[in-house]
C-alpha cells in the first residue's frame, strides 16, 4: 500500500485519486512485498513466517479486514495481480506510477520498470518454491517468467538501423 504508515497500519492511494483518467493504484507497491519477504527468509531461514495469517488491506464498513490469508498467499496474490493486469502488448500496466512517482500517464500505459520488477519477483518465487519443494508452483512461476520475458523481447526491444 502506497504511503503506508506502520504506526497507524493505514495507507492510501496517494495522489492517484486526484486525477480521474489515471489509475487509482500504484503498479509496483505489491511487488516489493515479494522481494522483502524472500530477503527476510534468506536471512533468517524462517519459512514458518510464510504460514502466518495476516489480514489483507481491504476493510469492511466497521474497519475490520474483509479477508485474511497467509503471508505466502499475499505473495501469490501480488504476482497474480500483475500477471493479469496487462496492457495491449501484454506488459504490466502502469498504475498511477511505478518507481518514478512522477510518471502519471492515463489509464492503459504499460511500464517496463514494473515489468522488470515483476520478473525479479517471479525469479524470487521460483527460488522460494524450489526451496519449499513445491515443484508445480515452481513450474507455474517459471512459465509466467518465460511468458513475460518473451513479451518484453517482442514489444520492448527495437533494432535501430545504422
Amino acid at each position: 500500500m502506497h504511503a503506508y504508515n506502520p504506526l497507524t497500519l493505514e495507507g492510501n492511494v496517494g495522489e492517484s485519486i486526484e486525477l480521474e483518467d489515471r489509475p487509482h493504484y500504484y503498479s509496483d507497491d505489491h511487488l516489493w512485498l515479494v522481494l522483502s519477504v524472500t530477503a527476510y527468509i534468506k536471512e533468517t531461514g524462517n519459512t514458518a513466517f510464510l504460514s502466518e495469517m495476516v489480514p489483507f488491506y481491504d476493510k469492511d464498513k466497521q474497519g475490520g479486514p474483509v479477508d485474511t490469508g497467509t503471508v505466502l498467499e499475499h505473495l501469490e496474490r501480488a504476482v497474480a495481480f500483475t500477471r493479469k493486469d496487462t496492457g495491449q502488448h501484454g506488459l504490466p500496466l502502469l498504475g498511477f506510477a511505478d518507481w518514478n512517482d512522477t510518471v502519471n500517464l492515463p489509464i492503459g500505459a504499460e511500464s517496463l520498470f514494473t515489468c522488470h520488477l515483476y520478473g525479479r519477483a517471479l525469479l524470487e518465487m521460483i527460488m522460494l518454491m524450489k526451496y519449499l519443494g513445491n515443484r508445480p508452483a515452481e513450474e507455474e512461476y517459471r512459465t509466467a517468467y518465460e511468458e513475460m520475458r518473451s513479451r518484453v523481447e517482442k514489444a520492448a526491444w527495437t533494432v535501430i538501423g545504422m
